[in-house]
């Protein structure tokens, strides 16, 4: 009798064993072995679809969702908030401007490793000083607006650098007429819900806005310099939100958070986890809300992860939006995980207005974890969230949270009073702000009382947690 082999196991122990390898070349090397670990692996390969509003990468979308095996692993779609400019792509001379002046910033960035000896390694001085050449030539060739050839140039150069130009920009207004189409029509948000739907484990929907986490990998600027086809694609590639928010290009960022959850809804897919992670302008105007529908596809919920970033402090108006928003996203009874953060690039103030309706509005029968960072609230807003609990929690955590009315003394009470409810060891505080921890305490003092040292608990977390007696802030008057 022979012994046993891999082949010999069962398909649900192979899908078990590929299912602890977490490296997608090791899960393509698998499957490249033999017919049945393809089979068993193949559902591990894709736990995370990205996706750009183009046509290129809806057709990967839904080639993925449309194999069999593939498309039983993807766990979350992820959208990637990426917009072509419209003066980009109708003015030459704003494009040429642009590409010009990145090409610039980044010889600049090669001149400071070369003169620092910081070069990737292999690459050698004499390479990067070529870069630096081509580059030169480059700007001097779309800098020239008049029919004479630049004199460092040769005709055939810099009739090759103008073409790279020209066909640069048709490739970008091409690209933007097609994404403003399919936002325009429908036919983006229609085809993320239909894949959705095809895709049986896929109900995580994400917006990626504050990094650009894409299924590009851009090339470095030294080997775009040796091959200007790379190049010609990076000068195409869509601004990423963080610089469209500037421009305030593309459609309005809060539109998606609404249509394409509605969408994926009417396709019938009922989500657990909505993220959002992205810059908000406040020069933008945000979309009527049509609440009811909102919460209606959102009611199969479990986790809510919510991390914004204004580029200055709103005001009044658009905080009572923006809680409207999320208070529609939040009503139901199925959650048992937030994450809110709302924090100020510019801005170091806290917010002068309170996000408590967040949390007042409803009572939580089943969440479990709670996170909350760089947000304006009231005490009693805080203390009457604990008192809407409907279970204890598995986790408690606040960060940069900055009192309006209350005082911190008077929280610190409150959370120990609270301290089973709220998750018991499991309790952080961090970094607070307002009241008497901004207007009678120092910094130093301040990171004295809440944060610990070595692993230990802080001053105010261990009178929470019951292993002090006397509240740390008792005498400080606010």
């Amino acid at each position: 009798m022979r012994p046993a082999g891999a082949l010999d196991m069962p398909n649900e122990l192979l899908t078990a064993t590929f299912s602890h390898l977490k490296n997608t070349a090791d899960i393509q090397s698998a499957r490249l072995t033999c017919r049945r670990f393809e089979a068993n692996s193949s559902r591990f390969l894709i736990p995370l679809v990205r996706v750009e509003p183009q046509s290129a990468s809806l057709r990967r979308l839904d080639r993925i969702s449309q194999h069999p095996a593939i498309r039983e692993g993807v766990r979350e779609v992820a959208i990637q908030l990426t917009y072509y400019d419209a003066t980009l792509a109708f003015e030459i001379a704003d494009f040429t401007s642009t590409n010009a002046e990145r090409v610039e910033r980044e010889k600049r960035t090669l001149l400071w490793l070369i003169s620092h000896s910081y070069l990737p390694p292999g690459v050698s001085r004499q390479r990067g000083e070529a870069a630096v050449s081509r580059a030169d030539a480059i700007i001097d060739s779309w800098k020239n607006a008049g029919p004479d050839t630049p004199e460092n140039l040769s005709p055939e150069e810099d009739q090759q650098y103008q073409d790279l130009l020209n066909v640069a920009f048709d490739k970008y207004g091409s690209r933007y007429l097609n994404q403003a189409g399919m936002l325009e029509n429908g036919t983006f948000i229609h085809a993320v819900g239909a894949a959705m739907a095809r895709m049986p484990c896929a109900r995580t929907l994400a917006f990626q806005g504050k990094t650009e986490l894409t299924q590009r990998q851009e090339k470095d600027f030294l080997f775009r310099m040796e091959d200007l086809e790379e190049q010609c694609e990076v000068m195409a590639y869509p601004l990423s939100r963080e610089q469209a928010r500037f421009q305030l290009c593309g459609p309005r960022v809060g539109d998606l958070f609404i249509t394409l959850p509605l969408a994926v809804h009417k396709a019938g897919v009922s989500l657990s986890e909505l993220k959002i992670s992205t810059y908000l302008a406040l020069g933008e105007d945000l979309p009527e809300l049509e609440t009811s529908k909102i919460t209606s596809a959102l009611q199969g919920l479990r986790a809510v992860n919510l991390d914004f970033m204004w580029d200055e402090l709103p005001n009044r108006s658009y905080v009572h939006h923006i809680c409207s928003l999320l208070n529609a996203i939040l009503d139901t009874d199925s959650l048992e995980s937030i994450s809110l953060s709302f924090d100020c690039e510019f801005d170091t103030l806290p917010l002068l207005f309170s996000m408590g309706p967040i949390l007042t509005r409803r009572q939580w029968k089943n969440l479990r974890r709670v996170s909350l960072s760089n947000m304006s609230l009231h005490l009693g807003e805080l203390a009457l969230f604990i008192a809407n609990l409907g279970a204890p929690l598995e986790g408690f955590h606040i960060d940069a949270i900055h009192l309006l009315s209350g005082t911190w003394a008077e929280g610190l009470d409150i959370f120990r009073g609270s301290v089973a409810m709220l998750g018991g060891d499991r309790i952080e505080v961090r970094d607070p702000s307002g009241a008497e921890v901004e207007t009678k305490l120092s910094n130093d003092e301040t990171t004295a009382m809440f944060e610990g040292e070595g692993g230990r608990r802080s001053t105010a977390e261990a009178y929470i947690l019951g292993h002090t007696y006397t509240n740390p802030l008792q005498g400080v008057m606010g």
